[in-house]
């Protein structure tokens, strides 16, 4: 029998029902970025990205390290590969 927790996969998926999380996730996969590289890349203020990335971060999505004065945020969950994987197929215009 599965022993899945199914609030809170739930709770997470719906964490990432965002399209800036979503695009934010899009960029990490490729490479670690700055709040202040992913609000422009994003389109977001700098605040806002932050808040994002703050969440995303608690359910333990991403990760972050300081370097220097910046601190840059990183894929910890490595499903996370597969579902944007999953997002791209269904959803890109051709």
């Amino acid at each position: 029998m599965e022993n899945i927790d199914w609030n809170e996969a739930s709770e997470c998926l719906k964490l990432l029902a965002h399209p800036h999380r979503l695009h934010m996730i899009s960029l990490l996969l490729k490479k670690p970025y700055s709040v202040g590289d992913l609000a422009r890349e994003c389109g977001l203020l700098h605040n806002v990205a932050s808040e994002h990335l703050g969440l995303m971060k608690l359910k333990g999505f991403i990760r972050s390290e300081k370097k220097g004065r910046s601190v840059y945020y990183f894929i910890e969950e490595p499903a996370l590969s597969s579902i944007i994987t999953c997002i791209k197929k269904r959803f890109t215009r051709e």
